[in-house]
């Protein structure tokens, strides 16, 4: 019976990792350090707070919460190396999940305008599932004994690869390299392992008036034997405000804004699902605070380096 009870809840989960093994989904637009561990060396030092709240309306839905920063450091006045670090806390009906980052990244400037960025991570996870959330069948199921499973922490690994200048980006990165599998109750459940992705990223910025610029993107992400897709597009006004549309093949629509007022700024996300699942809830909100430590920018902002889509 035991067996059978974790053949279930691990089929659960396993429809879990295929859905959040990345925990935040449009995000990435506000806080590309989520994607790729190169960010931490390609704009200016900062810290964030991500919250995600998704399909609001159904019981025990998925909540994420996760906070980062990253710093410059590096003789002279040229800082080429970059650290950070990334924590998050990930709820899903009964089954939670904790992780922590730490990253490194060294820039390499190709001419004044052109840089290339290269990091590395090392990360670990841990997966529990609450059975006292658990209702069965029968009373007293003796494979329910209302207690809390643990696995053991899961190491894992990113790499991640960045070109850069103030008008363009194109970047590589490649997560959950360990494919580590969870390991519960003693016994490793090897078939439900996080898949690794491969995330490719391209965004350019068009001047289209005096303050405001265009930047189209692009976000590939290939893993779990399926290519998924991004098509975005931001407007931003004399770097202070900024709003945006984003398209996920066959997922979702998500509507986004953000503004910054001195070296603090806000990012929300909106996002509509069209799948059949959008019938039972109201969408899915994120939400982002963050503090920029830095220069200012053209116009008096802070926070601002080269890249256009990491500068923010």
């Amino acid at each position: 019976m035991k067996k059978i009870l974790f053949f279930m809840l691990f089929g659960i989960l396993s429809e879990f990792l295929v859905a959040q093994d990345l925990p935040l989904n449009n995000q990435y637009m506000l806080n590309a350090y989520l994607l790729n561990p190169a960010v931490v060396v390609a704009r200016n030092p900062s810290v964030r707070l991500n919250i995600r709240r998704q399909w609001v309306g159904i019981e025990n839905a998925p909540m994420t919460i996760a906070a980062s920063g990253q710093w410059l450091f590096g003789r002279g006045r040229k800082k080429n190396n970059g650290i950070g670090g990334y924590f998050f806390s990930d709820r899903s009906g009964v089954v939670n999940r904790f992780g922590v980052e730490i990253s490194y990244a060294h820039r390499v400037e190709i001419d004044k305008r052109h840089s290339v960025a290269m990091g590395a991570s090392l990360s670990g996870y841990q997966y529990s599932i609450d059975q006292r959330e658990l209702t069965t069948h029968e009373g007293n199921d003796p494979a329910i004994h209302g207690s809390v499973e643990t696995s053991l922490v899961m190491p894992d690994a990113n790499v991640g690869v960045l070109l850069y200048s103030d008008l363009l980006y194109v970047g590589i990165s490649a997560t959950h390299l360990m494919q580590p599998s969870v390991q519960l109750d003693g016994e490793s459940y090897t078939e439900n392992k996080i898949p690794m992705h491969i995330f490719f990223t391209a965004g350019y910025k068009f001047f289209l008036a005096d303050g405001v610029d265009l930047e189209p993107s692009v976000m590939i992400n290939s893993g779990n034997l399926s290519t998924e897709f991004d098509i975005n597009g931001k407007i931003y006004y004399y770097d202070y405000l900024w709003f945006g549309l984003s398209y996920r093949h066959q997922r979702a629509f998500a509507a986004l804004l953000g503004f910054t007022l001195d070296k603090y700024y806000f990012g929300y996300a909106y996002e509509y699902g069209t799948t059949a699942l959008q019938a039972y809830h109201a969408g899915s909100h994120e939400f982002m605070l963050g503090i920029n430590f830095g220069g200012r920018n053209r116009k008096g902002g802070r926070g601002a380096v080269k890249c256009p889509a990491f500068a923010r």
